[in-house]
């Protein structure tokens, strides 16, 4: 495959995939509450971590990914979102200081495995997937869809350091595990949905 294939294929697969996941994505408020709470180096490096692994699985996998059952990953995405909730509740509240400098291993992984276990089979890793079937370069197809998804963690963490220098900390707790609860809840109603 020639260099310009390559590049064309990678960039084909950041814009299907960074369109598709900006629309309706529950990502977005995840990762922004995350940054709310956490230094958003931090939480862009394991976000990013567990978006360049969900799409090594999407491509590798390829239309096997669009087989999983929807209320399975309803399911996980719930539980997912619960414990985030749940860890981001039992924090005790610290000041911006702390917030930058301390824990980064431990925010590193609450945010991996807030992202890497909820949302399986979106829209984006379908794409992916579906673009992987389709193109003989899958390097490609990961590269740019990596990229696509750490472009959109970039503008949530964005939002969420914003919302930290516009809020008390100990009211971003409460709002970061009221929305980690409130995706959980939108991932069993659609789990209620599909029985």
């Amino acid at each position: 495959m020639s260099p310009n294939g390559f590049w064309t294929i990678a960039t084909a697969s950041f814009l299907t995939v960074f369109v598709a996941e900006l629309v309706g994505d529950k990502s977005l408020y995840a990762i922004s509450s995350l940054a709310s709470r956490h230094d958003g180096r931090v939480v862009l490096a394991g976000v990013a971590t567990a978006f360049m692994g969900k799409m090594g699985i999407a491509v590798a996998l390829g239309h096997q990914l669009a087989r999983i059952p929807p209320p399975a990953v309803a399911l996980a995405s719930a539980c997912g979102f619960l414990g985030s909730g749940a860890l981001l509740w039992r924090r005790e509240s610290r000041t911006a200081e702390t917030l930058s400098t301390g824990g980064w291993h431990r925010a590193g992984a609450v945010s991996f495995a807030s992202l890497f276990l909820t949302e399986w089979g979106d829209a984006g890793q379908l794409a992916a997937a579906a673009l992987a079937v389709q193109v003989a370069s899958p390097l490609a197809v990961w590269l740019g869809a990596t990229v696509a998804l750490c472009a959109k963690a970039a503008l949530a963490v964005g939002v969420g350091v914003r919302a930290r220098s516009l809020l008390p900390v100990g009211a971003l707790r409460i709002v970061a595990a009221a929305c980690c609860c409130l995706l959980a809840t939108l991932s069993l109603l659609k789990l209620a949905a599909s029985w």
